[in-house]
């Protein structure tokens, strides 16, 4: 049997199923506990005595993993616990707690997490536990650090979900770190009481993290070159603006600016090929081999302050290593799904991180893809074999995860088939050359000379990947896929590995029928955006903005200053115009100017925007009923009488009002029956016919 050789995987799914089961589900723990019981007999039973029925001692083992996996994931959920901060009995007046995080440093803010301990409820201290995401103004006296232990003398505040359609779920992104509160903190609102870290090794970590961040700062001149290379060899983004972010995301290059499992497998092949002789050798060689490896893995993920992504890393890789030297498995997808089972039952959340799927996902590629892409050509100039090896490389990756990453960024790199053997070379070359730097600095002439290479490998990736921007159609942007076209596309992705991997036609017509499912799921949802008619009024701080479409045509009506603010259009409304097949926008309608605000017809919906003050004594009149009246910047502050007599079908308050003017009108048209839409308590404002 196929699966017969597979048995870690199959444990590793069935502890993936127990781990969705409990985060999608409202089982209650009772029922779990004595189904597994249950199933545990069953198994026991099956696989000793019940020689006649012994198959079914495998779907028992299984459902009773998966519910190892539940209940793994329940004792790692804060939230159901008594003391957690939602539980408290009353209000919060302020609370101690523990800095237990890197402190980032943003334009305007400290950004750290803090693991509370007390919190004072009507005037008395109790235990209680819970992560709060903190904003700390950067004008305090002192810079935040690990461990620092702060008594904040306010409430924090629950992290709330989007208010604008497909907007990114920020909520749910901070629940699987186990963060529910968020909290901004000016100069005297909190007082540091001591120094207490949670963990010495972390805080070594940290310290060792700085330091290499102070030497690179420190001999770097060039600000983008010390940001790649920050981001790169020691996982610091702090340097990382929005146009170096923007240039690497268009050549497909964005991976290479955090530490990841890709800079730990660089690492562990030079070294591998350095110590080849002892990786062949006796056993005593390979106990020093090993020893050599885990040493500069667990080195290298100090010096990046032991951040989760290349602790995943190097957990993977130590599970390979040991694995492959002392030959305990000659399967080396049981090997790589083993590191997956160790990290989950450690963090079952983590199976919800970006990061640990395309990690997975990539390796798997490689595993998989790479020897069979290899075996095509075998060129005898050398040049061309490494640069066809970097090729091979970078295509397994990119087709397993290419699914994946559409469906969380809805863009696609044209050009990364091209680009990304170069980029691969080149952040090999400085990851290579950067640790060596910050290995030898002390060492006179060497240091120079390598800082000379540092500064020549990040400044030839930076131009290189800035020439690549500038290339027509550098990135497809706006790409959709539902969750339904996200299984459907990696199950053809499966069929048609296969069928190139063993050339069994028996494969072909599930894969064509799948791609046939595809192909009419995206044809009914064009059919569906060509008839679509939407007005939203969207939730956004300090900004007005209100989406026409029609079509798949967009009409965005806002304030100057949105027009120019490409960052706020990405991070609230870019979802909601993908997903609705936007791919013309325009910024101007038909529209009447009047001194107080505009008046547009727009799809047969007459509406009416106030947005500056009227004049005293103005009276608005109308000879057809106003289908939506927008009111923006408190330009009125108190429902005029004229009001009474003006034919309104829906009024509409931003968040650009204040929450006593919105609390007044929303009192004035309850008394009068006429329809009032919060936009900052209910969210964005969504009609659509």
């Amino acid at each position: 049997m196929f699966w017969n050789s597979y048995p870690l995987i199959r444990y590793t799914l069935a502890f993936t199923a127990g781990i969705i089961l409990y985060t999608q589900t409202s089982l209650p723990f009772i029922a779990l506990v004595l189904t597994g019981f249950v199933t545990l007999s069953l198994y026991l039973y099956f696989h000793f005595l019940g020689k006649q029925l012994s198959w079914l001692s495998g779907p028992a083992g299984l459902v009773t993993v998966g519910i190892v996996g539940w209940l793994f994931t329940a004792q790692a959920d804060d939230s159901t616990r008594p003391d957690y901060l939602v539980h408290l009995p009353g209000p919060v007046e302020g609370y101690r707690a523990v800095l237990s995080s890197a402190v980032e440093t943003k334009s305007n803010t400290f950004r750290v997490t803090a693991q509370v301990e007390q919190v004072r409820i009507h005037s008395r201290w109790m235990p209680a536990r819970g992560n709060v995401l903190l904003f700390i103004d950067r004008n305090v006296p002192h810079k935040p650090a690990y461990g620092d232990e702060l008594l904040v003398r306010k409430a924090p505040e629950r992290v709330e979900p989007p208010h604008n359609p497909n907007e990114f779920n920020y909520q749910q992104y901070l629940k699987y770190q186990g963060i529910a509160y968020q909290q901004y903190l000016h100069v005297g609102e909190f007082v540091r009481l001591s120094k207490r870290p949670p963990s010495r090794l972390v805080q070594l970590a940290l310290q060792v993290n700085e330091s290499a961040t102070a030497l690179l700062a420190q001999h770097l001149t060039s600000r983008n070159e010390l940001a790649v290379a920050s981001a790169m060899l020691l996982g610091v983004r702090d340097e990382l603006d929005s146009d170096l972010l923007r240039a690497y995301s268009a050549a497909g290059a964005v991976h290479t600016l955090s530490v990841s499992g890709m800079h730990v497998g660089i690492l562990f092949l030079v070294l591998s090929w350095f110590l080849q002789p002892l990786r062949k050798g006796s056993s005593y060689k390979k106990w020093v081999f090993v020893g050599i490896v885990f040493t500069f893995l667990w080195g290298y993920a100090l010096l990046t302050g032991l951040s989760a992504p290349v602790l995943r890393s190097a957990i993977m890789l130590s599970v390979f290593v040991i694995g492959d030297t002392f030959r305990l498995s000659r399967n080396s997808f049981n090997t790589l799904t083993f590191s997956a089972l160790v990290i989950l039952v450690f963090n079952p959340y983590a199976l919800f991180q970006m990061g640990f799927q395309l990690s997975y996902l990539s390796v798997a590629g490689i595993l998989y893809l790479y020897p069979r892409l290899h075996w095509l050509w075998q060129p005898a100039n050398p040049l061309w074999a490494e640069l066809w090896s970097l090729s091979c490389g970078a295509v397994a990756a990119q087709v397993v995860t290419y699914p994946l990453a559409v469906y969380y960024f809805h863009q696609f790199p044209t050009y990364f088939l091209l680009v990304n053997p170069l980029v691969l070379g080149l952040s090999s070359l400085g990851l290579i050359v950067g640790m060596l730097y910050l290995l030898l600095y002390s060492v006179p002439l060497l240091n120079d000379f390598l800082l000379y290479c540092v500064k020549l490998s990040f400044g030839l990736l930076n131009q290189l990947v800035f020439y690549t921007e500038n290339w027509p159609g550098a990135r497809w942007n706006r790409l959709m896929l539902s969750d339904v076209q996200l299984l459907l596309l990696y199950g053809i992705l499966v069929l048609f590995v296969v069928l190139f991997a063993t050339r069994r036609k028996i494969y072909l017509w599930p894969c064509m029928a799948l791609a046939f499912g595809f192909a009419m799921t995206k044809l009914y949802a064009y059919q569906q955006q060509r008839k679509q008619y939407w007005l939203v009024v969207h939730h956004l701080k300090k900004h007005t903005a209100v989406s026409f479409i029609h079509g798949r045509a967009l009409h965005l009506l806002a304030d100057s200053l949105l027009y120019t603010d490409r960052r706020m259009q990405e991070l609230h409304l870019e979802q909601f115009w993908t997903a609705r097949g936007i791919h013309q926008t325009h910024h101007t309608l038909v529209r009447t100017l009047t001194p107080f605000g505009q008046a547009l017809c727009w799809q047969g919906k007459r509406v009416l925007w106030i947005r500056n003050p009227l004049p005293r004594r103005t009276i608005l009149r109308s000879q057809q009923p106003i289908d939506l009246v927008l009111i923006t910047n408190n330009a009125l502050r108190y429902p005029p009488d004229w009001l009474n007599e003006f034919p309104v079908r829906q009024i509409v308050l931003d968040v650009t009002n204040s929450r006593n003017v919105a609390e007044r009108w929303r009192t004035f048209c309850a008394d009068r029956n006429i329809a009032c839409y919060d936009v900052r308590t209910r969210g964005a404002f969504v009609a659509s016919w």
